[in-house]
């Protein structure tokens, strides 16, 4: 006698499972369908612009980001160091040549000059007295002279009165022969007054010129000493805008320290870090461009500066023609520095698309 047979309960929990993986893979099989393959974006159609491929030159660029600077700058390095007594402007002050800008004390200067100025009075005092006692010197000896020309001119009218009684033998040999010894010494004597006056004159004006000397070069030291006096007034250079001041008062200053800037007035120039990369082809009077205030406008590279930190290098731009007003020291701006001839590129790139797809 026939008997139904029934399934086991595991096997058709093995049969619905199957059945929900294709159901699974079916579902999932449709919607790859409707994505035809790939990923899809939406995009509204007034945002899309179509427009005719054409082939037109092509100008390579690099966009940089640069620093406003000062075309020209000045900085404000103490000649003389001191104490700060006074601070006359603030940063930011327009200024104009030979405005005062701080003012500083040193004692050991003012003490300096005021021994260099004792030195000079003595050395004037020792000049003044050598003219006097070379003048005194001189009418000394000018007064023997002359006493000693009024002896000689004497003894030569006794001596022709001594020579007729001579040869007259009227006076012993021996007086006439005291007489002329006597006579010989007065007119050597004389002689010597004479050749010592003449050394001596040219002894004192060496002496005096010496003197002088000395005194002109004491004299211009003090002048300088003075000058470094007036120094501890710094004053500005040049017309322009203080950019920074750093001295405050009552604080001391060494000589040669730097305490300010000033930059020139509306003119401009523009510094950009360049990546390393490119600096075989980066040249001096390389053109860039600037967008300000919805204008553009042109610059050329100025200067370079070859030494590389962290992978860049630095260059200056300058502005060629008009630039933009209202830019500020220390503003930053984007740059598009072009690299490379424009027609040249256009050719190679036109020649490069003709290879690929020739007409």
């Amino acid at each position: 006698m026939d008997r139904p047979i029934s399934t086991p309960y595991r096997k058709k929990w093995k049969w619905g499972i199957i059945l929900l993986v294709l159901i699974f893979l079916a579902g999932y099989g449709l919607v790859f369908i409707k994505q035809d393959g790939g990923a899809v974006m939406r995009v509204n159609a007034d945002r899309l612009i179509i427009a005719e491929v054409r082939l037109e030159e092509f100008q390579e660029s690099i966009s940089l980001l640069g620093q406003v600077q000062s075309l020209r700058s000045v900085y404000l390095d103490l000649v003389q160091g001191g104490i700060v007594e006074e601070r006359y402007v603030e940063e930011g002050t327009i200024l104009k040549t030979g405005d005062p800008i701080v003012r500083l004390s040193n004692t050991q200067l003012l003490l300096d000059i005021m021994y260099r100025q004792s030195q000079l009075f003595d050395q004037m005092n020792n000049l003044h007295y050598l003219k006097i006692s070379a003048e005194q010197n001189r009418m000394a000896q000018l007064n023997d002279i002359l006493d000693l020309n009024r002896q000689v001119t004497k003894a030569e009218r006794q001596k022709n009165t001594q020579e007729q009684l001579s040869v007259r033998h009227l006076i012993p040999v021996r007086e006439f022969e005291d007489f002329m010894t006597d006579y010989d010494y007065l007119v050597a004597k004389r002689k010597m007054a004479v050749e010592s006056f003449h050394r001596d004159s040219v002894f004192r004006v060496d002496q005096i010129e010496q003197l002088t000397v000395s005194l002109e070069y004491m004299e211009r030291n003090l002048e300088l000493a003075r000058k470094n006096l007036n120094d501890l007034v710094v004053r500005a250079p040049m017309d322009g805008q203080l950019t920074s001041l750093k001295a405050e008062i009552g604080e001391s200053m060494a000589p040669g320290a730097r305490i300010g800037q000033i930059d020139l007035l509306e003119q401009f120039k523009v510094r950009a870090d360049i990546d390393e990369y490119y600096i075989s082809r980066i040249k001096k009077g390389q053109s860039a461009r600037i967008r300000f205030d919805s204008s553009s406008y042109r610059l050329v590279i100025e200067r370079i500066f070859p030494e590389v930190r962290s992978g860049k290098f630095q260059v200056d731009l300058q502005f060629v023609g008009e630039f933009p007003r209202g830019i500020r020291r220390g503003q930053s701006m984007h740059i598009d520095l072009l690299m490379g001839d424009r027609r040249t590129r256009s050719e190679e790139h036109t020649s490069e698309l003709q290879s690929h797809h020739p007409i």
